[in-house]
Protein backbone atom coordinates (compact mmCIF):
# COMPACT_ATOMS: atom_id res chain seq x y z
CA UNK A 1 0.00 0.00 0.00
CA UNK A 2 1.53 3.33 -1.04
CA UNK A 3 1.23 6.59 0.93
CA UNK A 4 -1.80 7.83 -1.05
CA UNK A 5 -3.62 4.55 -0.53
CA UNK A 6 -2.81 4.61 3.20
CA UNK A 7 -4.03 8.19 3.47
CA UNK A 8 -7.28 7.34 1.68
CA UNK A 9 -7.75 4.21 3.80
CA UNK A 10 -7.27 6.07 7.08
CA UNK A 11 -9.38 9.00 5.89
CA UNK A 12 -12.20 6.51 5.27
CA UNK A 13 -11.74 5.01 8.72
CA UNK A 14 -11.72 8.44 10.34
CA UNK A 15 -14.92 9.40 8.53
CA UNK A 16 -16.59 6.15 9.59
CA UNK A 17 -15.64 6.68 13.23
CA UNK A 18 -16.71 10.34 13.05
CA UNK A 19 -20.14 9.24 11.77
CA UNK A 20 -20.42 6.74 14.61
CA UNK A 21 -19.44 9.38 17.16
CA UNK A 22 -21.90 11.86 15.65
CA UNK A 23 -24.67 9.29 15.97
CA UNK A 24 -23.77 8.75 19.63
CA UNK A 25 -23.98 12.51 20.25
CA UNK A 26 -27.30 12.76 18.38
CA UNK A 27 -28.67 9.81 20.38
CA UNK A 28 -27.50 11.44 23.62
CA UNK A 29 -29.40 14.60 22.61
CA UNK A 30 -32.57 12.58 22.10
CA UNK A 31 -32.34 12.56 18.32
CA UNK A 32 -32.97 16.30 17.93
CA UNK A 33 -30.21 18.86 17.49
CA UNK A 34 -31.05 22.58 17.51
CA UNK A 35 -29.17 24.96 15.22
CA UNK A 36 -27.29 26.34 18.23
CA UNK A 37 -26.32 22.84 19.31
CA UNK A 38 -25.22 22.07 15.76
CA UNK A 39 -22.91 25.12 15.77
CA UNK A 40 -21.46 24.11 19.13
CA UNK A 41 -20.99 20.54 17.91
CA UNK A 42 -19.29 21.82 14.74
CA UNK A 43 -16.78 23.77 16.84
CA UNK A 44 -16.42 20.81 19.20
CA UNK A 45 -15.71 18.64 16.15
CA UNK A 46 -12.63 20.72 15.33
CA UNK A 47 -11.41 20.39 18.90
CA UNK A 48 -12.17 16.67 19.01
CA UNK A 49 -10.40 16.23 15.69
CA UNK A 50 -7.32 17.90 17.10
CA UNK A 51 -7.57 15.83 20.29
CA UNK A 52 -8.06 12.66 18.26
CA UNK A 53 -4.95 13.45 16.22
CA UNK A 54 -2.96 13.97 19.41
CA UNK A 55 -4.22 10.64 20.79
CA UNK A 56 -3.37 8.90 17.52
CA UNK A 57 0.10 10.42 17.49
CA UNK A 58 0.71 9.46 21.12
CA UNK A 59 -0.44 5.89 20.46
CA UNK A 60 1.41 5.46 17.19
CA UNK A 61 4.67 7.24 18.02
CA UNK A 62 6.03 4.53 20.38
CA UNK A 63 5.30 1.85 17.79
CA UNK A 64 7.12 3.51 14.91
CA UNK A 65 10.83 3.07 14.41
CA UNK A 66 12.32 6.53 14.92
CA UNK A 67 13.99 8.13 11.93
CA UNK A 68 16.60 9.48 14.31
CA UNK A 69 17.33 9.61 18.01
CA UNK A 70 16.45 13.29 18.03
CA UNK A 71 14.17 14.22 20.94
CA UNK A 72 14.28 17.95 20.27
CA UNK A 73 10.96 19.85 20.20
CA UNK A 74 9.23 20.45 16.87
CA UNK A 75 6.83 23.04 15.56
CA UNK A 76 3.45 21.89 14.26
CA UNK A 77 0.83 24.09 12.67
CA UNK A 78 -2.58 22.68 13.46
CA UNK A 79 -5.40 22.60 10.95
CA UNK A 80 -7.36 24.91 13.25
CA UNK A 81 -4.52 27.46 13.13
CA UNK A 82 -4.22 27.19 9.33
CA UNK A 83 -7.98 27.66 8.95
CA UNK A 84 -7.83 30.65 11.29
CA UNK A 85 -5.11 32.19 9.12
CA UNK A 86 -7.05 31.27 5.96
CA UNK A 87 -10.19 32.88 7.34
CA UNK A 88 -12.36 29.89 6.49
CA UNK A 89 -12.80 26.15 6.87
CA UNK A 90 -10.65 24.19 4.42
CA UNK A 91 -11.50 20.92 2.75
CA UNK A 92 -9.23 17.92 3.32
CA UNK A 93 -8.04 18.22 -0.28
CA UNK A 94 -7.15 21.90 0.26
CA UNK A 95 -5.15 20.97 3.37
CA UNK A 96 -3.23 18.31 1.38
CA UNK A 97 -2.49 20.84 -1.36
CA UNK A 98 -1.43 23.42 1.22
CA UNK A 99 0.89 20.89 2.86
CA UNK A 100 2.60 20.35 -0.48
CA UNK A 101 2.82 24.08 -1.23
CA UNK A 102 4.31 25.30 2.04
CA UNK A 103 7.91 24.15 1.35
CA UNK A 104 7.88 26.07 -1.97
CA UNK A 105 6.22 29.19 -0.54
CA UNK A 106 7.62 32.23 1.23
CA UNK A 107 6.95 30.59 4.61
CA UNK A 108 10.42 28.98 4.88
CA UNK A 109 11.97 32.39 4.13
CA UNK A 110 9.74 34.02 6.75
CA UNK A 111 10.85 31.43 9.33
CA UNK A 112 14.47 32.13 8.37
CA UNK A 113 13.93 35.87 8.83
CA UNK A 114 12.27 35.34 12.22
CA UNK A 115 15.09 33.09 13.42
CA UNK A 116 17.69 35.55 12.12
CA UNK A 117 16.14 38.18 14.40
CA UNK A 118 16.69 36.03 17.52
CA UNK A 119 19.40 37.25 19.87
CA UNK A 120 22.62 35.24 19.63
CA UNK A 121 22.29 33.93 23.22
CA UNK A 122 18.95 32.22 22.47
CA UNK A 123 20.74 29.11 21.11
CA UNK A 124 19.85 26.12 23.31
CA UNK A 125 22.45 23.73 21.92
Amino acid sequence: MNDDQRRDHFRGLAQDYARRYAQLVIDALGGQVSSNAAAVLHRMGFELGHDACQILANEIRPRVAPASVDDRPTVTITREQVECWAGRTLTDDEVYVLDGCIPNSSIPDAVGDIVASFPEDSDDE
